[in-house]
């Protein structure tokens, strides 16, 4: 019986070839059924990884890179933890919500740059304390937020904290209001918007 000795990711990621990989998974299967009783991994378990990721490769054409990932998550790659070991729930919960996150990320940037081919123009929040910038963001909500933690870190915690328009005529710039005891003060923190323009026009309005 040979020794169980499956390949890491980057091992695998060097085959050229979408064939090549096909027939290390067998290679690995078999291996690893030879293997079944120190590793506790029932027989029919083995096949079946073995034949989905075979199907899926077959099926959808896919990349070496993408059959790495798939002997990954079928248990068939070296890691840190026992050979053969599925995702534990957590952790396919958790790469549900990373997946979740990126795609909201993307979304955004999408939005963002169709902004910028359609009006020239897009519109970034800069949160300030006194003048001096904290930061600038793509987010009224992440500008805003920057300032109130710069302020309890400044500061202190307050129990309440509030936006206001700065002028009654002009929405855009917002200030801070902290609440300890008593009345509402003004602070130095603020939200100003900035236009960001995509190419400069001589003729045009600045």
């Amino acid at each position: 019986m040979s020794a169980w000795e499956p390949l890491s990711a980057a091992e695998l990621e060097q085959q050229a070839d979408v064939p090549t990989l096909l027939a290390e998974v067998g290679r690995l299967a078999v291996e690893l059924a030879e293997a079944r009783d120190a590793l506790g991994v029932p027989p029919e378990q083995i096949t079946d990884r073995a034949e989905v990721i075979v199907r899926s490769a077959l099926t959808h054409a896919g990349m070496p890179a993408e059959i790495v990932q798939a002997l990954a998550l079928a248990g068939l790659l070296r890691t840190e933890v026992r050979p053969g070991r599925q995702p534990a729930a957590g952790e396919v919960e958790q790469l549900r919500a990373e997946l979740a996150d990126t795609r909201a990320l993307l979304a955004k940037t999408v939005d963002n740059m169709q902004a910028l081919v359609g009006d020239g123009e897009l519109t970034v929040w800069r949160a300030e304390h006194d003048g001096i910038r904290l930061g600038r963001y793509l987010d009224l909500e992440e500008a805003q937020a920057h300032a109130e933690d710069s302020y309890r870190e400044l500061v202190g915690p307050a129990p309440t904290l509030r936006w206001y328009p700065e002028e009654p005529e002009d929405d855009s710039v917002l200030r801070l209001y902290a609440q300890h005891e008593g009345d509402e003060v003004e602070t130095a923190y603020r939200v100003v918007p900035v236009i960001v323009l995509t190419e400069y026009t001589p003729d045009g309005e600045s």
